[in-house]
């Protein structure tokens, strides 16, 4: 092998390990992002539960009312 083609081929893996190093940065953020995302629907989907059991109770009741770990934002 020349020098010329050792040298193009050290320039060419310097290039690969570099896309690799983007990939891999990419992917650690997609899932970092598809974590948070997973996260933020389980709060919401346990919010539409405690909705849900509010709309269910009968007329003048409101069950599960203001608990500490409510997950429902609600005044005073």
């Amino acid at each position: 092998m020349t020098d010329h083609a050792a040298i193009r081929l050290e320039e060419k893996v310097a290039y690969l390990e570099l896309r690799v190093a983007d990939l891999e940065a990419a992917l650690a953020r997609e899932t970092t992002t598809t974590l948070d995302l997973s996260e933020r629907v389980r709060l919401l989907e346990r919010a539409l539960q405690v909705l849900a059991t509010r709309q269910t109770a009968p007329a003048g009741e409101v069950q599960g009312a203001f608990t500490d770990d409510d997950p429902v934002p609600h005044s005073g």
